[in-house]
């Protein structure tokens, strides 16, 4: 058990390692390119955007054609993306071609996250005892690492070393795909399989899912713009690429503590009631950096992180699980992604692109508060009409 518990772990820690390759540093990339903010804006936007179409398609694939699993879109998707990261990297290209490509892999990359929340699923309603929040939370330390490496790297190096970690890390998430075993559960069967229903056909069935994430994706978008844009924040504030490393380490790595004691909390506490509080821990979290006047309090702002970003991930994942047929789970999951990384980062990083260039980084951050008070309102609201619900259902 502990063996399968390990194996799962290292699958996030390699797969966040690359995330953090291709996501964490597309500003600086670009810039290196010499790509201004709203150019970098349409490529992260433009991706987020892309994987509202294009997430939805991949994930339904598995149940479309029994000979598609999981496992081997994963494996297609790691393949791919070396490919296209090399290419953006090291071949000399119009900015138009580079834009086009970035967009894509940036969502399709990010289309394996809910693949590796069902493996979890599967092998936890096979038997195993798998600490998903664990794993996901050693996913967000090895994203933190990686920020401050990388970032010390591109320092001494150039932005091209991020292509470097990106194909080292992809190529040690393909292999521990491929090491680790297949449950029944995901197996391929010749019996017919349940048919999960369609991303519209989710929405109307699992209403208060929906808009508990509409709310939640709205302070995503505004976290996805100061986060794509936090290099220009460090350096308003002084700060250089390896101090930048350093605030995204934090981030990333006050994440851990939050995720892993994700299951001792849904004993104790309903999965809406935990995404309420991380909703309102959002608005802190985005309030904090907008307003913080050094880089000592921007890092307390992005330590936030850990009770909004790391409480959300980790428990919608276990909400999918308990509340959503098991036919709808991968769907469900997919959701989540379109709606944050999707429609929140979309929103957040073309505003933040165009704000900033039109009328400056402080129009940025009155977006960004703005945003997070609306979508912690829609999720409280939501969460309190669906307890109502309940209760009268009870009586």
């Amino acid at each position: 058990m502990k063996n399968l518990q390990m194996k799962y772990n290292l699958l996030h820690f390699f797969f966040f390692i690359s995330y953090c390759a291709v996501l964490g540093f597309t500003a600086v990339l670009l810039q290196y390119k010499g790509m201004s903010n709203s150019l970098i804006g349409i490529v992260t936007g433009g991706g987020a955007l892309a994987s509202i179409l294009i997430s939805p398609w991949i994930s339904s694939l598995p149940d479309k054609n029994p000979d598609i699993t999981m496992r081997k879109l994963i494996v297609w998707i790691l393949l791919y993306s070396m490919v296209s990261f090399c290419i953006i990297g090291f071949l000399p290209l119009p900015d138009v071609i580079i834009i086009g490509i970035y967009i894509l892999l940036i969502c399709v990359h990010g289309s394996i996250i809910p693949f590796l929340s069902a493996i979890c699923m599967d092998y936890i309603k096979a038997g195993h005892n798998i600490n998903f929040g664990l794993a996901r939370g050693l996913g967000s330390v090895s994203y933190a690492i990686s920020a401050v490496v990388i970032g010390r790297l591109v320092d001494l190096i150039n932005p091209l070393v991020t292509v470097i970690v990106f194909l080292v890390s992809a190529l040690l998430c393909l292999m521990m795909v491929k090491i680790l075993p297949v449950t029944k559960e995901s197996a391929p069967s010749g019996g017919e399989k349940a048919k999960g229903v369609s991303m519209p056909g989710l929405i109307r069935k699992y209403r208060t899912y929906f808009l508990i994430l509409l709310g939640i994706s709205l302070p995503f978008a505004a976290a996805s713009a100061l986060a794509t844009y936090l290099i220009n924040i460090v350096r308003h504030l002084g700060g250089s690429a390896s101090l930048y490393g350093i605030v995204i380490f934090a981030m990333a790595f006050s994440e851990m503590p939050a995720m892993a004691i994700t299951p001792r909390l849904m004993r104790r506490y309903s999965p809406e009631t935990i995404l309420a509080f991380a909703a309102g821990a959002y608005v802190v979290r985005n309030v904090i950096i907008c307003l913080a006047p050094d880089i000592p309090i921007l890092i307390l702002g992005v330590l936030f992180q850990s009770v909004s970003y790391g409480f959300f991930t980790a428990v919608v994942a276990y909400y999918v699980a308990r509340r959503l047929d098991r036919q709808d789970q991968i769907m469900g999951q997919t959701l989540a992604a379109v709606m944050t990384t999707g429609l929140g980062a979309t929103i957040g990083n073309l505003a933040g692109g165009f704000l900033q260039d039109t009328l400056g980084l402080e129009s940025m951050y009155v977006f960004s508060i703005v945003l997070s008070i609306l979508g912690a309102v829609i999720v409280l609201v939501s969460v309190f009409a669906d307890q109502k619900k309940k209760k009268e259902t009870r009586a």
